[in-house]
C-alpha cells in the first residue's frame, strides 16, 4: 500500500513559459519522487511561482488505502488440544513473523 509522487504538474505563464510546480504536504516542501506509503487523504499543494513574484496554487488529494488481503503461511503448524478439546498453538516457533 503506497502512492508515489514522481512528476510535478506545469503551468504556462505568459513571460516565462513553463513553470513547474513546487509540492507541499501540511505546509511542508515535499522533493519528488515521494512516497506515501501510510492510510489516508493526503492534500498536495503545488505553487507555482514567475519570476515577477507572482503565486498561483493548485491542491490535489491523494487517498491512500489498503486493498491487500493480509498472507498468511503456516506450514507445519502445530496445534494442541487440551482434555476439553480447546486448541492452542505455541506462538515461540513463530515469534517476531506473526502481527496481531
Amino acid at each position: 500500500m503506497k502512492s508515489v509522487i514522481s512528476e510535478a504538474p506545469t503551468a504556462t505563464d505568459n513571460v516565462d513559459g513553463q513553470i513547474t510546480g513546487v509540492p507541499s504536504i501540511n505546509g511542508q516542501t515535499i522533493t519528488l519522487p515521494y512516497t506515501i506509503d501510510t492510510q489516508g487523504t493526503f492534500e498536495i499543494v503545488w505553487t507555482y511561482t514567475d519570476s515577477s513574484g507572482n503565486v498561483t496554487t493548485q491542491t490535489q488529494y491523494a487517498i491512500v488505502s489498503d486493498t491487500e488481503a493480509p498472507d498468511l503461511n503456516l506450514q507445519n503448524l502445530s496445534l494442541y488440544l487440551n482434555e476439553n478439546g480447546e486448541a492452542s498453538v505455541d506462538p515461540a516457533p513463530y515469534k517476531g513473523r506473526l502481527n496481531g
